[in-house]
This record gives structure tokens, sequence and C-alpha cells, in this order.
């Protein structure tokens, strides 16, 4: 799957959830990603957040998103009606990326 690939289907998810470990807890934040090239997708935070911190401190963060997360009801024997989606996980970007 190519960098742009990976993109477009984060792209439709639109609210990420990025996820760190920090002092052996976990912590998530909402975002997306701001764009992309040949050498990766990038996404953007203030050095004033507990976010920023975490990320410096580990240089690991979990990506994670769902297109559609409905449920539009229910079958007759109780089982849900979802509309077609996809999930994704992107697991452990290099640390380096985080100065650029």
């Amino acid at each position: 799957m190519t960098i742009q690939e990976i993109y477009s289907y984060a792209d439709a998810v639109r609210v990420l959830q990025f996820t760190t470990v920090y002092n052996n807890e976990v912590h998530s934040s909402s975002a997306h990603f701001n764009g992309y090239d040949e050498e990766g997708i990038y996404f953007r935070t203030m050095d004033s957040k507990p976010y920023f911190r975490q990320l410096m401190a580990t240089g690991k963060v979990t990506v994670s998103g769902c297109t559609d997360s409905r449920i539009l009801g229910h079958e007759e024997d109780g089982t849900p009606i979802i509309p077609p989606s996809y999930a994704f996980r992107l697991m452990q970007l290099n640390p380096h990326c985080f100065f650029r």
C-alpha cells in the first residue's frame, strides 16, 4: 500500500484517534493528518500541549479510525445493521518526523 493510499483512507475518516503511552498511562487525542509526500504522512501539534510532550518523550504513536460506526437499526434477530465501512491502525511513527 502506498503513502498516498493510506492518506486517502485516513482523509475519508477525517477525525482520527492518536494514542500515546506516557508514564505507563494511555493518552488519546482526536486529530487529523495535514498532508503527505513521498517520505511520510504529517500531522501537527503545538509544543505547549501535553500530547506534544508525550510524543517527544516516547517517539511512538498509534493512529486509528473508522469511516462509519453508526448503527442504522437491527435485524429481527437483534443483529445490528451497520453501513459498509473500514477501519485502520498505523503504529509507531519514526520519532525524527516530529521535528520536521
